[in-house]
């Protein structure tokens, strides 16, 4: 009998307020560019994606993992590019956190990651990234294949994700964009477990830190 999977991702997300404005910059990129990949994702940064046995629970996991964490503060130091993007091969648009913010989110996302990891379906995983393991390091292709992804410790750069832009339009939104770098004080608050289906993505649960 042929075994199902769901790929499912943790996010660790902005307080509701930044939230808003964190789609506020993907409603900007639409409307200079028209839709791009990522833009109808909820404003999140990604702390783990694998493929799961259908009806494994990880919820309660989850939940448990949240409970341990206060919201976390978090500074934003500016735009990044990602060039070449593993999965879109396009020009990716973040916003970084700043050096004194990122031990407490990656100590969330190594705990998440931890938590869950070992409940994934190793071989359905490592399917789902085999076409873009040529792109990373042998340091993170190793934690990836050891926990899934993305990798974890220092590699993992905690930002933000705005949109993966085409390069005919890149230059349009570097132009209009770039020289406005965010900044200011923001909150992490929550995590969110989603569901990927057809390429869309679907919130199941989320879980406040308290």
């Amino acid at each position: 009998m042929a075994r199902n999977f769901v790929t499912d991702f943790v996010s660790i997300d902005p307080s509701p307020e930044w939230a808003v404005k964190l789609r506020a910059y993907k409603d900007d990129v639409r409307q200079l560019v028209g839709d791009q990949a990522y833009l109808d994702d909820p404003p999140h940064m990604t702390a783990y994606l694998a493929r799961f046995p259908e009806g494994i629970e990880i919820d309660e996991t989850i939940a448990e993992v949240a409970a341990e964490f206060s919201p976390i503060a978090t500074e934003l130091a500016g735009w990044h590019a990602i060039d070449a993007d593993p999965w879109t091969g396009q020009k990716t648009l973040t916003i970084r956190v700043s050096e004194s913010s990122q031990p407490a989110l990656r100590d969330l996302q190594s705990k998440i990651v931890a938590a869950i990891c070992q409940q994934r379906d190793r071989e359905a995983t490592e399917q789902h990234y085999a076409n873009v393991q040529a792109s990373f390091t042998p340091a993170q292709r190793a934690s990836i294949e050891r926990t899934g992804f993305p990798y974890c410790g220092n590699d993992w750069e905690p930002q933000f994700m705005i949109a993966s832009i085409r390069y005919a339009d890149w230059k349009r939104v570097a132009d209009s964009l770039l020289h406005l770098p965010p900044a200011g004080q923001s909150v992490c608050s929550s995590v969110t477990h989603y569901r990927i289906i057809d390429g869309e993505t679907y919130p199941l649960q989320r879980y406040d830190l308290r």
